[in-house]
């Protein structure tokens, strides 16, 4: 409505104009007329083309005006940044959505797979032998299956107490195997969504081609120098990443006002499965693993030197923590602790301010915070998990590419 108001006013100015010329004597229109002239407006309808003229006098060649080329050209390389930096330039056009939502699935059943599958072969290395029919059978096939497999020192005390421990036992080992097989039966119908969704979009064209198509570049930067590659690679877009890596006249290892390129910040942010990537790259064309920033930092420094921020930040917050008393810790109720708080313990928790710290700091023992999945994935990291993630990041920055 805006624009539709300027060039009303516009187009009644010139009228106006056009009108009063006639009666204006020659020298006072050489004068004013060069500044009351309207400017020339942006249509957004049509293709820009001049065909697409109202003028009469326009003649059609079907060629694009430079301003439209100009703000057509602007917008799609803003589109491309914007993509990359959320993660969906791999996504196809015709089901974008869709193709998110399940990939999104994807992720994370298949991480919580990891951790359910890492849980059972903790305590139970053959649980893919077990079945649950022969365990359950009968008194003397369960006494078996846990004299072989049950650790001696849960299995102490006597009466209720033991037989709780050892049906609690049964129970976890058996719920985790259904759990493990949920989940692949899931990731098994997100598979088969995928596929189908494929097969019936066979000329379907990702984000990545239509923008390019469409005269994007793909090397194009934001106002800190920024490039897609370098967008994606910081939030951790994997996908993203790997469809940049292949499209024509990338230059992986261009850099930003920061010196920095992208894998950098892969590394900045504990990216490993990136930094891999970018090493492979191509022939010719590969992230020279020894350039610095202006910090006069190279990749590898940025990851060690992160996890060691880090390491130290906690161990300042422990120190102030243990011999400051400037936090108080939370604590969860085991069975046969004593009560100390009835508040606290009618919530399973132990009295924050009888809960003593150890006298030395160690990731996940007492979690001060939760670290955010830098790209911003719904499952999170912990301490431990971080500062492992960062330190086989940087082992992959040496690492020979494959």
């Amino acid at each position: 409505m805006v624009d539709a108001a300027i060039e009303e006013a516009q187009t009644g100015l010139s009228t106006f104009w056009t009108k009063t010329e006639d009666t204006i004597a020659g020298l006072g229109a050489s004068i004013f007329m060069p500044f009351i002239k309207p400017l020339e407006t942006f249509k957004p309808d049509g293709e820009g083309l001049d065909s697409d003229s109202e003028d009469e006098t326009v003649v059609k060649t079907g060629k694009q005006k430079p301003d439209e080329l100009r703000k057509g050209h602007d917008t799609r390389n803003k589109q491309l940044l914007e993509a990359a930096f959320k993660g969906t330039l791999h996504l196809q056009m015709d089901y974008a959505f869709e193709q998110k939502r399940l990939t999104q699935e994807q992720v994370r059943d298949e991480a919580a797979l990891t951790r359910q599958v890492a849980m059972i072969e903790n305590k139970l290395p053959s649980w893919e032998k077990i079945k649950a029919k022969t365990v359950l059978a009968n008194r003397e096939a369960r006494n078996a299956f846990l004299d072989d497999h049950m650790p001696a020192k849960k299995r102490k005390g006597t009466g209720d107490a033991k037989k709780a421990a050892e049906a609690a036992f049964v129970d976890d080992i058996f719920k985790t195997k259904k759990r493990i097989r949920d989940l692949k039966k899931k990731l098994a119908k997100i598979k088969n969504e995928l596929t189908r969704l494929e097969e019936d979009n066979p000329s379907s064209k990702t984000v990545l081609q239509y923008l390019l198509e469409e005269h994007a570049e793909v090397n194009t930067v934001n106002e800190d120098g920024f490039t897609p590659l370098m967008l994606a690679a910081r939030n951790g877009h994997l996908e993203t990443v790997g469809v940049l890596m292949e499209a024509p006249n990338i230059d992986v290892g261009k850099k930003n006002a920061f010196g920095s390129n992208a894998m950098h910040y892969a590394a900045m942010y504990a990216h490993k499965e990136i930094v891999a990537l970018l090493r492979e790259g191509k022939a010719g064309n590969k992230i020279n693993k020894r350039d610095v920033n202006i910090m006069d930092k190279n990749p590898y420094q940025l990851a060690e030197e992160e996890a060691k921020d880090l390491e130290e930040h906690k161990k300042d917050i422990w120190e102030k923590t243990y011999k400051e008393k400037k936090y108080l810790l939370v604590e969860k109720m085991k069975p046969k602790d004593l009560t100390d708080n009835p508040i606290y313990n009618a919530v399973g928790l132990h009295d924050p301010g009888a809960v003593a710290p150890p006298k030395q700091y160690k990731p996940d023992r007492w979690r001060i915070s939760k670290i955010k999945d830098p790209a911003g994935r719904v499952d999170d990291f912990s301490e431990a998990e971080y500062l492992k993630r960062w330190k086989s990041t940087a082992k992959k920055c040496l690492a020979p590419p494959k």
